[in-house]
């Protein structure tokens, strides 16, 4: 599994069981709200990535913001991106989706 493979816990918020890949297809583009547990952090030279946990999975969420605080309960608004990432000598690959945050609150 990629980088930013997991489950997408969206998912369960739209009232439907869907998987992985119907969402990441379905939903690309698409805004919207979760909410959860900083569970990871990945610092970039301007923002970063952080991984938010609740009882129905794990979501990528990356920022051009000051990362919040692991452990940090918060609630992101924010656009569901798709992207393939490449592994290895680039023979291994995975469509994967994160959402892009444009507002949070702490």
């Amino acid at each position: 599994m990629g980088l930013l493979g997991g489950c997408v816990p969206w998912a369960a918020r739209l009232g439907f069981p869907k998987t992985t890949a119907q969402v990441q297809q379905q939903y690309a583009g698409v805004t919207m709200q979760i909410s959860g547990t900083v569970v990871q952090q990945a610092p970039f030279l301007e923002g970063g990535a952080y991984a938010l946990q609740d009882q129905t999975g794990l979501a990528w969420v990356f920022t051009e913001m000051a990362l919040p605080e692991l452990n940090s309960q918060v609630t992101v608004e924010g656009v569901v991106r798709r992207e393939v990432v490449f592994w290895g000598d680039r023979t291994h690959s995975e469509h994967t989706a994160y959402l892009q945050e444009i507002e949070r609150q702490d």
